[in-house]
């Protein structure tokens, strides 16, 4: 779940809270003014990224955390935890790259992805379907099999490889792997996960269409270097090492 922050514009008090227990009166009715409970989540708040602020009457709120976290680090894989809905959680993971700074995660609002990836479709069997027929994609039972053995971060999905490109001015989405256990996500509503993109460009394009955080993440800046790798295997036992890298650790910077 994202995390954001509220702070009352006249007597600077401060709360937070994520999408499942947002205050009522952001949730309520249509587009308009918080004094009538005409507040309109989904489009305003909802669709925060990371450090953005939207203004109601009295309240200024910031996102703070695009909610999903590492699980774990190693020179092996990154394993992503990412919250499913207010109760569920599945991990993700991706490996080295020979060419780390090249290539990046990025995480994107399931939402904003969705609309994107579906008013660029133009057909093929990569597109995207509406999301009410993406059960009856021919591999969408594999990817059923795959999330319900990623409850355990012992067998994480692989990250989808998104390949985000300009045609006529229009941005579009394509896919070198993972289009079924994308349309998985999207269907269960997912409201963030992370995808792999190859080229700075083509992430920080991605991120601009339907980022949920500031920037995208190389895999340069996720892996541990050897060197502190090795620092830390030096420093402590192997049991401490294990846990060190279990612990969540959350994205932003």
């Amino acid at each position: 779940m994202k995390r954001f922050k509220m702070r009352h514009t006249i007597y600077g008090s401060e709360t937070e809270f994520t999408d499942a227990d947002a205050p009522l009166f952001l949730k309520g009715g249509r587009a308009g003014s918080t004094m009538d409970d005409q507040w309109f989540w989904d489009e305003h708040i909802k669709a925060l990224r990371v450090g953005e602020s939207e203004h109601t009457d009295y309240h200024e709120i910031t996102c703070i955390d695009c909610g999903v976290s590492v699980a774990e680090s190693d020179r092996d894989r990154v394993v992503f935890s990412v919250p499913i809905n207010d109760h569920d959680t599945r991990y993700m993971r991706v490996m080295p790259s020979p060419n780390p700074d090249n290539v990046f995660v990025v995480m994107v609002d399931g939402e904003a992805f969705y609309h994107a990836w579906m008013a660029c479709a133009q057909g093929s069997p990569a597109d995207c379907v509406p999301r009410e027929d993406m059960p009856h994609d021919s591999k969408y039972g594999g990817a059923v099999d795959g999330f319900e053995r990623a409850q355990s971060m012992d067998d994480p999905v692989p990250l989808a490889e998104c390949t985000p490109y300009a045609d006529s001015g229009m941005a579009m989405i394509g896919f070198n792997n993972g289009v079924t256990r994308t349309l998985w996500l999207l269907a269960n509503r997912v409201p963030v996960f992370p995808v792999k993109v190859v080229g700075r460009s083509q992430a920080e394009l991605l991120n601009s269409i339907a980022g949920a955080d500031r920037s995208p993440y190389a895999l340069s800046d996720l892996f541990p270097s050897a060197d502190e790798e090795n620092l830390v295997m030096v420093a402590v036992s192997p049991d401490e090492h294990r846990q060190k890298h279990h612990g969540s650790e959350h994205l932003q910077r």
